[in-house]
């Protein structure tokens, strides 16, 4: 009786046997996409994150073409010392040629991080690194050129561009000759200035380093108007703005016309990156310096013509500067270059001759110095640089408070004030303007706090404390220098933008005319849907 029970509530239950069957194991978890792998390695916060990212990349998607974009990830942010065993693994067995041609260039800019940088190159001879990276960007000219590239259009085109570079733009090199022409169509030569220090100066007024340069280039020019010295411009802006410079700007140099954009032929073929790029030259045509700063040009311009007039003759009194009305701001500084500031430089020219590679590695170096250099101005220099290159938040608030404990009314801390909203968390961005604004006696500096406190409370969406902000900058430090002009008209701009340009309001009118000079307005298009679009091919 027992048995036929058993029987029928197994059927009617579905009852297992007494004899179970073997459970089957448990289905593995899917991998990650190649997507989600790269996002993986982007977010990656620490070196070992990175490089648990880039096994599982190789592991799971190596022939994926999606791996370009690792490549050139690692090239561009170096977050791993296994960066480098990535992009070999990639180059030499990815059955993607996209993958293969990113990983071979992306592995030539990492060698060459690696030649300038003694903690990286961990005994390895640098030269033969150095050739090392050129044979790579030679294979990327050879084996993958038509490779689709941002910049230069195809990848063998960079590549071709940095082998230029390397193998004929370096210091102590004769500079390659320029033929071209200026903006009325003259033609002249770089050749043409032999036999004079040069400064060589690739620049646009699309570019605001270049624009904060001007000021500094005219003193230069007009201090050596009687020297052996010629300043010679390669010019990336459309030519009819370039013909307004000499009357509207008080640019009395002259500058190659490069074609009206950042990639024009000469800027291309010299492997210009960065804007500005300033090469110095001496007499013979040599290079002897590269730089974007315009005062470090007139350094080494200066140092080149004492060499010129040789080592028995008096070394020449500069011209002063013509007196100022009324006294000097501030902030002005017209002491040489102290002891602990050039401590300060050499490191940060060290961290820039190793291409800002691993900045963490740098961070504990400018942290000591800053800490032996305490109270002086060179220590404010190395806060900053902690806030600006630094990616842990302790870090940074360590950085604030130092500048608030030994700087806050120091003169010197204007030029933090005017960039450093941009580091950190914009919670201590915030807690360190509004106390500067309550610490500081002087008036540029409180200038600056004001409009970069606005700009920081815009971006945290609190128009109405902005607005208050910007119409105080407009009204008590409208004359003080901007890379727009002045900070009053930025701050015009920015009330403009905040009170009419926000999505629910009517678009401002706009008249002007069109290239053919026929004039005609945005509201001309009312009653049509309209995408107005600001653009230029530079």
């Amino acid at each position: 009786m027992s048995a036929c029970v058993t029987l029928l509530l197994s059927l009617w239950f579905g009852a297992r046997p007494l004899q179970e069957e073997p459970s089957s194991p448990p289905a593995a978890p899917a991998k990650p996409s190649v997507q989600e792998a790269v996002r993986k390695l982007e977010a990656a916060s620490s070196e070992a994150d990175a490089s648990a990212a880039l096994e599982a990349l190789l592991a799971d998607h190596l022939d994926a073409d999606e791996l370009a974009g690792a490549a050139r990830f690692v090239a561009r942010r170096r977050v791993s010392a296994d960066g480098e065993k990535f992009l070999r693994a990639v180059a030499e067995r990815s059955a993607s040629e996209v993958a293969r041609g990113f990983a071979t260039w992306s592995l030539a800019q990492l060698l060459l991080v690696v030649q300038e940088t003694p903690a990286l190159l961990a005994g390895r001879d640098a030269a033969a690194v150095g050739k090392e990276a050129e044979a790579l960007l030679q294979k990327v000219v050879d084996d993958y050129y038509l490779l689709d590239w941002r910049t230069t259009g195809y990848l063998g085109a960079d590549a071709q561009a940095q082998l230029f570079e390397l193998q004929h733009l370096q210091i102590g090199m004769v500079a390659p000759e320029i033929e071209g022409a200026d903006e009325d169509g003259v033609p002249f030569k770089l050749s043409d200035y032999r036999g004079k220090v040069v400064g060589l100066d690739f620049w646009g007024f699309w570019c605001p380093i270049c624009v904060a340069n001007l000021p500094h280039e005219r003193e230069l020019v007009q201090r050596l108007k009687d020297a052996p010295f010629s300043l010679v411009g390669v010019n990336s802006d459309p030519k009819e703005r370039l013909a307004e410079a000499a009357s509207y700007d008080r640019i009395a140099w002259r500058s190659f016309f490069d074609g009206g954009d950042a990639y024009g032929p000469i800027a291309r073929r010299w492997n210009v990156r960065s804007w500005p790029t300033i090469y110095v030259l001496d007499e013979k045509g040599v290079i002897r310096a590269r730089t974007e700063d315009a005062e470090e040009m007139a350094r080494k311009v200066d140092e080149l013509l004492v060499a010129m007039q040789g080592a028995m003759q008096e070394k020449p009194k500069p011209v002063a500067p013509p007196p100022q009305a009324g006294p000097a701001p501030a902030t002005s500084l017209s002491s040489p270059p102290s002891a602990s500031k050039e401590k300060v430089d050499a490191l940060k020219k060290e961290f820039d001759d190793a291409k800002r590679a691993f900045p963490e590695k740098f961070i504990p170096r400018f942290r000591e110095l800053a800490a032996q250099l305490k109270g002086e101005p060179a220590a404010l220099d190395c806060h900053v640089w902690i806030l600006r290159w630094s990616r842990s938040p302790a870090d940074k608030e360590t950085a604030y408070a130092a500048l608030l404990a030994d700087h806050a009314e120091s003169p010197q801390i204007v030029d933090a004030v005017r960039t450093i909203g941009r580091y950190g968390s914009a919670d201590a961005a915030e807690r360190f303007l509004r106390a500067i604004l309550e610490k500081s006696p002087h008036r540029d500096v409180k200038g600056y706090a004001t409009y970069s406190l606005a700009s920081l409370l815009l971006g945290q969406e609190k128009p109405r404390e902005a607005e208050e902000l910007l119409v105080k900058v407009a009204a008590e430090f409208k004359e003080l220098e901007h890379r727009r002009g002045s900070l009053g008209a930025a701050a015009e701009a920015d009330l403009f933008e905040l009170r009419s340009l926000q999505i629910g309001k009517v678009a401002p009118e706009i008249e002007g005319e069109d290239v053919d000079g026929v004039k005609f307005k945005l509201s001309d298009y009312r009653g049509k849907v309209v995408v107005i679009d600001f653009w230029g091919f530079w």
